[in-house]
């Protein structure tokens, strides 16, 4: 009879476990040491929270008067897109106030700043980045050598 309830049991943990942990960035090492950043880590992995993702509360348009500084916190998915005629897969970048940078990559850069120039977020860190706010879930950025790319909010 115990084993009857056990099962139960544990997927109530579980769904709560998983609802608690919704929206935030975690950063965490793999067993062979590779940094891993990313919303849902491993089950039973330990992780370090380093930011949240934020939820628009609006519907339908963002308006330049709803832009502010933490609108870009959180996960974004590219598309696939060529670069010096290299193709590169479709990625979900994240930005939390410190850091941004790839899931599943190791490496990560600084953010100093966010800032808010009419509907263009300026990211300063180790590097400048501009993203012009297309609506409430589409920005897009110049990369340069790859012309204008979007990112989608997840």
């Amino acid at each position: 009879m115990k084993a009857s309830f056990v099962l139960p049991l544990l997927l109530i943990c579980t769904a709560f476990s998983a609802y608690s942990s919704a929206g935030e960035i975690h950063k965490w090492k793999d067993e062979k040491g590779v940094t891993h950043f990313g919303e849902r880590p491993p089950a039973g992995q330990k992780t370090e929270v380093i930011g949240e993702k934020k939820e628009s509360e609006t519907s339908g348009e963002q308006t330049v008067g709803e832009i502010n500084s933490d609108f870009l916190l959180g996960r974004w998915q590219s598309e696939e897109y060529t670069a010096f005629g290299t193709t590169i897969p479709a990625q979900v970048y994240f930005f939390s106030k410190t850091i941004q940078g790839v899931e599943g990559k190791p490496m990560t850069m600084p953010v100093k700043s966010y800032s808010v120039q009419g509907n263009v977020i300026v990211v300063e860190g180790s590097i400048s980045q501009k993203f012009t706010v297309i609506d409430r879930s589409t920005v897009s950025y110049d990369t340069g050598g790859a012309g204008i790319k979007k990112l989608r909010r997840l």
